[in-house]
């Protein structure tokens, strides 16, 4: 522990140093003079001088406190250092094994991801793209029979998209939604064109076999094209 030290009842020091300097267990003292703090004036004769010198002296070692107290507060610091040491520590070890564990939770599920996401995405673009890969951060590609690689997301128009990152999440809700919830979409299928439209259509019907599907749109196309369709039902709300 490094502490400065500033003594109320001693003169304010004389050019650029202070009073003391505490470095762990050594006391640096400044040199010192029987000087007046009120003014700045040396007493009559020696004797006088070294008891205002001692006075001053006394009252930095009042400034830094009992030296007892000091010793158990540092012990005190260092117990609660370690503590927090072995936690961090601890943490590292946790945030490690979770990290490895979630690798290799992605190289099983990976490849199961990406092939039903592939095939739902071949269904909802008839056929043209047929295969996806997601990294580990979900950014998505998608490929042609043509390709040679993959293309970016970032490269597919706006509609491609939009039904490359639909089949994901209609990917992850099959292989990690046991208990199958409802599927909930909202105005997911805006950016379609007409044949795609329909084609996510059928997709989203067949999911509906065995999983409730919720599709919330503001736009009037989805309405028309599943009117009349057996177990759906059309909800207009105000």
């Amino acid at each position: 522990m490094n502490k400065t030290i500033s003594a109320a009842n001693a003169p304010a020091a004389v050019g650029p140093y202070c009073h003391a300097k505490l470095a762990g267990n050594t006391l640096y003292t400044s040199g010192q003079l029987g000087l007046v703090p009120a003014t700045g004036a040396l007493p009559e004769g020696v004797e006088a001088q070294a008891r205002q010198a001692l006075d001053q002296a006394l009252g930095r070692q009042a400034a830094l406190g009992d030296p007892a107290a000091l010793c158990a507060r540092r012990e005190q610091l260092q117990q609660q250092l370690e503590q927090r040491r072995q936690e961090h520590q601890a943490l590292t070890l946790a945030l490690s094994a979770l990290e490895q564990a979630n690798a290799r939770l992605q190289e099983r599920f990976s490849p199961a991801l990406n092939r039903l996401a592939g095939e739902y995405l071949s269904r909802l673009t008839g056929q043209r793209y047929r295969r996806v890969s997601f990294t580990r951060e979900l950014e998505g590609s998608a490929a042609t029979a043509d390709d040679l690689s993959p293309r970016s997301a970032l490269s597919l128009s706006r509609g491609t998209a939009d039904q490359l990152y639909l089949s994901l999440r209609l990917a992850v809700c099959r292989l990690c939604l046991p208990e199958k919830p409802p599927i909930v979409l909202d105005d997911a299928l805006a950016a379609f064109d007409d044949q795609r439209l329909g084609q996510a259509l059928d997709l989203l019907q067949e999911l509906a076999q065995d999983q409730q599907v919720l599709l919330f749109t503001c736009h009037r196309r989805e309405g028309e094209l599943l009117t009349g369709t057996p177990g759906v039902t059309k909800l207009a709300l105000p």
